[in-house]
């Protein structure tokens, strides 16, 4: 990454900081009134929602809509337009018979404080959630900044007044923020629509061979996604196992402030990515190194991000509740497991570019085998904090594995750029 590309783009950078950081924080900035109206078991119930939702996201339509990342690089106007609206109408189609699956999958292991209504949300925004993801997507790489911040903030605005609303003012609980989110993805979902028919992307078109390219490669990140989902969150129900519903709303906050290292690489690599698939595609001849200096540059920062939020969280805290507290003990070692996550994040992308997708799907089994074990044995010996061992051991392979292959298999240069 060259100087002429960060000044160039520090504007939108600004931008999509600001606008993301808001948006993808929104779980860290509602937790002053989170923990001073709701105790830390509904704070736990909120994040079991979250786990079940996030999990049921990337098995609809079999992962197609991960294509779009790489097809608006590579593909035609016409074929787009095609692929997308295959993609539209597969996952509507097939979602009724994966939502009946995953009902009688979820009645197995819910918990009584969960409600059909609240299995019913769960489906509802799941659906919503992987449709928007596809306006998103094009807003990102088509780098239509003012539009993603328009909607953006539009959805922050939303779901901070009924959060708000609903848990201080009306005071009907956790399910506050639940009603939120979904009255927030419905208004996402009509801006998408609409920016679907203007583009002319909701055509009677159906190409089963782009459909077909597209299930190839999402299919196989569905076990990445899945398998990242576990990994991310399945410590909470193994915490519940074997300890509280308090503990689990306790590791989460304190997962949620680990979880800023994340958000900065995420909004960074908002700008980055349709950058780094340009150059790909035009072949550059520096671009292996320059993206190189760019994952030091990350893995850097995420560093300094880790151990900032290490020696600032005590102040912080001083404006919760005592109750959460105990929370503190866990962001470090988050924070350092995000370091982690975010340098696979960054060589995860030459995967994605070249549409080797099955590679990241035997990372995340490989990861999420040794996370699961790692939980069983750990928080049942260190309790809570056990969790927080096992992520930062998991996370630390998951990014040794993935930069290994990835530097072998695309011939990255480690530590100069290579001369023809």
């Amino acid at each position: 990454m060259n100087i002429y590309f960060v000044i160039s783009k520090l504007k939108n950078f600004s931008v999509y900081a600001i606008v993301s950081f808001l948006s993808m924080g929104l779980s860290f900035i509602f937790m002053p009134l989170i923990t001073t109206y709701l105790s830390p078991s509904d704070y736990g119930l909120i994040r079991l929602f979250n786990i079940y939702t996030s999990f049921l996201i990337p098995i609809i339509g079999l992962g197609a809509f991960s294509f779009l990342r790489v097809a608006v690089h590579k593909l035609k106007k016409n074929e787009l337009q095609a692929l997308f609206s295959s993609q539209l109408y597969w996952t509507i189609l097939t979602f009724p018979v994966l939502f009946i699956v995953f009902y009688f999958s979820l009645s197995l292991l819910k918990k009584d404080a969960f409600s059909l209504t609240n299995v019913f949300q769960i489906g509802l925004l799941s659906l919503i959630s992987a449709i928007n993801s596809s306006y998103i997507i094009f807003l990102i790489q088509r780098k239509q900044v003012k539009q993603y911040a328009a909607t953006m903030t539009v959805k922050i605005v939303v779901e901070t007044f009924f959060t708000v609303s609903l848990i201080a003012i009306y005071k009907i609980g956790w399910e506050g923020r639940i009603y939120s989110w979904i009255i927030s993805e419905v208004i996402v979902l009509i801006f998408g629509l609409v920016y679907f028919y203007k583009n002319d992307l909701l055509t009677l078109s159906i190409n089963f061979s782009l459909l077909k390219r597209s299930i190839l490669f999402g299919s196989p990140l569905i076990i990445h996604g899945i398998g990242r989902i576990i990994i991310d969150q399945s410590d909470l129900i193994f915490i519940e196992k074997y300890t509280s519903l308090k503990d689990v709303g306790l590791y989460s906050i304190g997962y949620q402030f680990g979880n800023l290292v994340s958000i900065a690489c995420v909004i960074f690599q908002h700008i980055y990515t349709p950058y780094f698939f340009e150059k790909m595609k035009s072949n550059h001849i520096n671009i292996n190194w320059n993206s190189m200096k760019t994952n030091y540059a990350i893995l850097s920062i995420s560093i300094i991000l880790a151990l900032s939020l290490h020696f600032s969280s005590p102040l912080i805290f001083q404006w919760f509740n005592s109750d959460y507290s105990e929370g503190l003990d866990y962001i470090i070692w988050i924070a350092i497991s995000f370091v982690m996550y975010n340098g696979y994040q960054m060589f995860s992308l030459y995967f994605h570019y070249h549409e080797d997708t099955k590679y990241l799907s035997v990372f995340t089994l490989m990861a999420l085998i040794t996370n699961i074990i790692l939980n069983y044995y750990l928080i049942a010996k260190f309790n809570a904090l056990g969790a927080a061992y096992a992520t930062l051991i998991t996370y630390t392979l998951y990014f040794i594995i993935t930069a290994i292959v990835a530097i072998k298999k695309y011939n990255l240069p480690l530590l100069k750029k290579y001369k023809k």
